[in-house]
């Protein structure tokens, strides 16, 4: 067998071939569309977090509300003029009335709690109504003055991701909020109430919802069955 003494001295090289233009636009379109599905997964999960909290957060104010019914004799009041979808059903008192106050003479209601103050003029401006029901007098030297009704507090903790400070006629009032993240972050997401005869899914009783963005559009949580 003769071998070529230049093929010993210079063997041939062999370079793997490179990908054609064709070969890079399939990779790179499969690529997009795994990349496409990762980022619904997500937010569909993203989704399913925020509802799931939603959700949570309304049992809990409804286990609150139900309580101050067993207390006070009455559900917490709707906001008035309850003439629902004329009003706004998200400006209610119900943090004032679910977390209790005192009512320093004259006009000044006081969460000692929650170290947060309200007056009657401003309650009525906002939500329209005149009192907060689950509250205690006192005279200015903090003596009880009126015990036939007690405050009671049924909601113990509430963090700032579940409560926000609303303007609303011109008043500052803080309402419950459900802390769920929407898919542009998150968002406050009033928590809507309506109670008694003006409650439209559970008459007599309470309505409790609120309005969730997701990927999807806008999703409505609340204490009724679909």
């Amino acid at each position: 067998m003769n071998i070529d003494p230049a093929m010993v001295r210079n063997p041939p090289t062999y370079r793997p071939r490179g990908f054609t233009l064709m070969e890079l636009l399939i990779v790179i379109a499969i690529i997009a569309i795994l990349a496409g599905m990762i980022v619904a997964l997500v937010g569909v999960t993203g989704d399913k977090k925020a509802l799931s909290t939603t959700r949570a957060e309304i049992e809990r104010i409804s286990t609150a509300i139900e309580g101050y019914k067993l207390k006070i004799g009455v559900y917490p009041p709707s906001p008035s003029p309850v003439t629902f979808p004329n009003t706004d059903p998200t400006n209610t008192s119900l943090f004032y009335e679910l977390t209790s106050a005192e009512l320093f003479l004259p006009a000044q209601y006081t969460n000692r709690q929650f170290q947060v103050g309200i007056t009657q003029s401003e309650l009525y401006a906002a939500c329209g109504v005149g009192r907060i029901f689950n509250s205690t007098k006192l005279d200015p030297g903090g003596d009880i003055e009126d015990r036939k009704v007690r405050a009671y507090s049924f909601i113990q903790t509430a963090t700032p991701r579940q409560t926000n400070t609303i303007e609303f006629r011109g008043q500052n009032i803080i309402v419950f909020v459900a802390p769920a993240e929407g898919p542009n972050g998150r968002k406050v997401n009033p928590l809507y109430y309506l109670a008694g005869a003006d409650a439209i899914h559970n008459p007599g009783s309470f309505d409790l919802w609120a309005v969730i963005k997701t990927k999807q559009g806008a999703t409505v949580v609340g204490n009724w069955k679909d």
